[in-house]
């Protein structure tokens, strides 16, 4: 597929790409990430913690319990969205 895709920023190196996940598949995302409570932990950057430059709460997929069922799904529909944004690079 292919959708508009723009760098957020001027030399930010950080891309969207317009329309690349559904509505339907962020609102799927989001009732998982709220009803996972017990694996958010505050959010990192390559350089540590640090509440100047992110202050948020994630999961990281790749520690998850199961390979399977929903975990999976979703880390597949996110590389997938990922590789085509990619792909137009």
């Amino acid at each position: 597929m292919s959708y508009p895709i723009y760098e957020v920023k001027p030399n930010s190196h950080i891309y969207r790409v317009a329309s690349s996940l559904s509505r339907e598949q962020c609102h799927d995302m989001v009732e998982f990430f709220d009803d996972q409570d017990d694996l958010h932990y505050d959010g990192i950057t390559g350089g540590g913690y640090d509440t100047d430059v992110k202050i948020t709460r994630d999961i990281a997929f790749e520690q998850l319990p199961a390979k399977g069922g929903i975990y999976k799904e979703i880390d597949d529909m996110l590389y997938n969205s990922l590789a085509d944004g990619l792909a137009q690079l």
